[in-house]
């Protein structure tokens, strides 16, 4: 069974977890990177209208007009989902790896 093809733009930290989670399609985001590239990045993978973008918080800051543009147009799909920021990463991160099995679930959490 396929289900809806999943993009991510994210730091490397966080890019890791998802390659090992199967995720093929991740575009690396790091400082020195020139916005355009994201941003072409971001504007190909709108065309799939099945998917799913999952995007940093530094990723989503820089692709704002765009994320305004896609959400004034009534464009449902694809689903662009934003993972919490700087102050949230540890949160995130460890929502990921237990999410993909590298983090035991505690007693009394969902």
């Amino acid at each position: 069974m396929n289900g809806p093809t999943l993009h991510a733009a994210l730091d490397d930290d966080m890019a890791l977890g998802f390659s090992i989670a199967g995720v093929k399609d991740i575009y690396i985001i790091s400082e020195r990177d020139d916005p355009k590239g994201l941003r072409d990045w971001f504007t190909s993978r709108l065309e799939d209208r099945e998917g799913i973008i999952v995007l940093s918080a530094a990723a989503a800051s820089t692709l704002k007009d765009e994320i305004f543009a896609k959400r004034a147009k009534g464009s449902l799909l694809p689903v662009v989902v934003v993972l919490p920021g700087s102050g949230e990463d540890q949160i995130a991160r460890d929502l990921i790896r237990r999410a993909i099995g590298m983090m035991p679930h505690e007693e009394g959490s969902a």
